[in-house]
């Protein structure tokens, strides 16, 4: 079974992808991994196995995942915000105009910024994913 999985691990930081979906996979592949040996072992096995490894990867593991997922999220932002304010300032509105709408632009980024880190801290506080 690590045979298996440590060549497809292999196969995917070989791959052509970029780096933060060479992440992505590679946690899946492992998540994968963890619940496969999670059906071949007996119950005081997988006791003795999640005590000696579980314990270490489980919640940084989702952590990591969510923190990746909600950075992406907010580069995106980012960059939207960047177009958008290039193509009010390139507009051939008046000043007064483009004033009020890149107040307006800067107003609605910023909520939908900390709109996002909140929900991302939520995610990440929250009870379940706590160590």
């Amino acid at each position: 079974m690590n045979r298996e999985v440590g060549a497809k691990f292999r196969a995917i930081g070989q791959s052509n992808l970029p780096g933060y979906e060479k992440g992505q996979r590679k946690r899946a592949l492992a998540i994968e991994h963890r619940n496969a040996i999670r059906k071949v072992l007996s119950e005081s096995q997988l006791a003795t196995w999640e005590k000696r490894y579980e314990h270490k990867y489980r919640n940084e593991d989702l952590r990591d995942s969510i923190k990746d997922s909600y950075e992406t999220r907010l580069d995106k932002l980012e960059s939207k915000y960047e177009r958008e304010k290039e193509r009010i300032e390139d507009s051939s509105a008046s000043k007064e105009t483009k004033k009020t709408q890149l107040k307006k632009l800067k107003n609605n980024y910023k909520a939908e910024k900390e709109r996002l880190k909140d929900e991302r801290d939520r995610k990440i506080e929250s009870g379940y994913f706590s160590k």
